[in-house]
């Protein structure tokens, strides 16, 4: 796609993802600062208090703690109903880190010896941490709820995903292989 076709696809509602890059800066600040403090699952209390600080800037609805031992949910609400009928949307992000030793120069390498963000969970907790703004600033009238869900501890095969379970929380979804 070339030109005015493919101007029209970057748009939503007519306005541009450029607003969204935007937010860039948050975005690239919350993960490095999550990479730089890396925490093993069920011990992710500075990375919860991090998230929980950029979902209140979002301004959410919503904020469960304490999920899991260290998950948050946060509810963003919609226009449709809400008597538990309505349309609903989730996201899942993972918060744990992996008992690595981080062989890199940059600025926010991790700062806790033995242990590093190697698989990308800062990157998805960063930028869903900021997606709340998203939402909310763009799509007030959206006709669905959205649910940012936060797990610690994706690493352990019977991970906060069962905890969760336990604590009445569906929302934690699975991957798109099955496997939690």
């Amino acid at each position: 796609m070339q030109g005015a076709a493919a101007s029209q696809n970057m748009r939503v509602h007519g306005r541009a993802f450029s607003h969204i890059a935007s937010f860039h800066p948050e975005i690239t600040a919350l993960r490095r600062d999550l990479h730089a403090h890396p925490e093993l699952g069920f011990e992710e209390f500075y990375t919860s208090k991090r998230v929980h600080e950029a979902l209140k800037v979002c301004g959410v609805d919503e904020i469960h703690t304490g999920i899991g031992k260290t998950g948050l949910v946060a509810l963003i609400k919609g226009r449709g109903p809400s008597d538990g009928h309505g349309k609903m949307i989730g996201l899942r992000a993972d918060m744990d880190a992996l008992p690595l030793t981080e062989h890199n120069d940059f600025a926010w390498k991790s700062a806790t010896p033995g242990l590093m963000h190697g698989c990308g969970h800062d990157g998805h907790t960063g930028n869903q941490g900021n997606q709340g703004q998203i939402p909310i600033k763009n799509c007030p009238a959206a006709p669905v709820h959205r649910v940012l869900a936060y797990r610690g501890s994706s690493h352990k095969l019977s991970g906060s995903a069962g905890t969760a379970m336990h604590a009445g929380i569906c929302c934690f979804m699975l991957s798109p292989t099955g496997v939690n």
